[in-house]
């Protein structure tokens, strides 16, 4: 994965894996049994998919008895908020014995992480230790989350989009609907951007899903699962959620909806009004787009920051000024995730500083073209 042309670089390259190893250790001590036995983010999915095509996926009782089986305990939070297409697609997870289920979901997620690191931070070393080091990452390894495939399929698609094949690259993006509310700035993006054939083959791709979404789960779905969405007990502790909504609930909980609202406006607003300045130099473009997604979604946690690891390859590819380069190098020290355990107002750090990205990168955006973005075209 690293260079080995000088002996540094494999001692560096080492230092790397052990300083990975040794932080993996500590997030699994404290995960303690439950990182092994699998009780965490992955019993929803497996829920999900035991209970798809049958009126009880939405439900938050069904979800506990499948925890009890699996794990014997259950986890309030944690009952499926994912569209049904994505239940029926892990129905052969859902036919295993739960461990097995389990630990090959999680060897999915490791390929994913592994396959983008090794495209797109091939030969950094400073690159490789800031992966090493990443809070997230681990937080979304022991959680049993899916940030893994979500990061290779966006990998996948930025790939694609560098070749030039678009509407292949279009069709990737739709799986990301599997997290579809960390995505909605990308799209607009897209559109301005002139990829129109990255949106026809998203739109094509996400028509399919919808079909088998109502397929697999009937008309009334989409009514359950917004009555689901609207329930509090799937969005705890809204204040140390790394977003606009985590702001606003940090500084001033009475007028949390109404503030998210205006700032989620703005930033959209401002990640488009980017990309119509920077056409030249997309891949920054569609990595603010994706931090704007982040920040807009109102469900963001933790482990959701793995999606940064996107942001920084999509950023590093083009010419990019400090405004933005730097809020970026300070998301990714580690004590700046661990502000988000800290009480109001610190725990909003993380959060504020991807609001100074975006808005660091909107101010040094050129307003004259730039010379031709040599990147785009496709690696070896």
């Amino acid at each position: 994965m690293f260079p080995a042309v000088k002996p540094r670089h494999k001692l560096a390259a080492l230092a790397c894996l052990l300083c990975g190893v040794a932080w993996l250790s500590i997030y699994a001590w404290k995960m303690d049994r439950r990182l092994w036995i699998g009780s965490n983010d992955f019993l929803q999915l497996y829920a999900g998919a035991r209970l798809v095509g049958t009126p009880q996926l939405y439900q938050a009782e069904p979800a506990y008895e499948i925890h009890r089986q699996a794990v014997g305990d259950w986890l309030p939070a944690v009952v499926y908020t994912r569209p049904p297409f994505y239940a029926w697609l892990l129905r052969p997870l859902g036919a295993l014995p739960y461990l097995a289920a389990y630990w090959i979901f999680m060897a999915v997620n490791f390929a994913g992480l592994c396959w983008f690191c090794f495209r797109f931070f091939k030969g950094s070393l400073g690159m490789a230790f800031l992966v090493s080091c990443f809070p997230p990452l681990y937080i979304a390894a022991v959680c049993g989350n899916d940030l893994g495939i979500v990061l290779g399929l966006l990998g996948g698609a930025f790939v694609l989009m560098e070749r030039k094949r678009d509407f292949a690259a279009g069709l990737l993006l739709s799986l990301c609907a599997i997290k579809f509310h960390l995505f909605t700035a990308v799209p607009l993006v897209l559109w301005i951007l002139g990829r129109r054939r990255v949106v026809a083959g998203g739109a094509a791709g996400g028509a399919v899903l919808l079909l088998i979404s109502f397929a697999a789960q009937g008309l009334d779905w989409p009514r359950q699962y917004l009555s689901l969405l609207s329930n509090p007990l799937v969005h705890p502790d809204v204040q140390v959620m790394p977003n606009l909504h985590g702001i606003a609930q940090s500084f001033a909980p009475a007028l949390a909806t109404p503030i998210t609202l205006v700032l989620s406006l703005f930033a959209v607003s401002a990640a488009c009004g980017l990309a119509w300045l920077r056409k030249d130099q997309w891949h920054t473009a569609l990595g603010v787009a994706v931090l704007t997604g982040m920040l807009v979604s109102w469900h963001c946690y933790f482990q959701d920051c793995v999606l940064l690891l996107a942001v920084l390859a999509m950023v590093l590819r083009d010419e990019t000024s400090a405004a933005l380069r730097l809020p970026l190098a300070l998301l990714c020290v580690p004590v700046t995730f661990w502000m988000l355990m800290a009480p109001a107002p610190w725990c909003a750090v993380p959060a504020l500083l991807m609001s100074a990205a975006l808005v660091g990168a909107l101010i040094s955006a050129p307003r004259t073209a730039s010379a031709p973005d040599a990147l785009s075209a496709p690696q070896a």
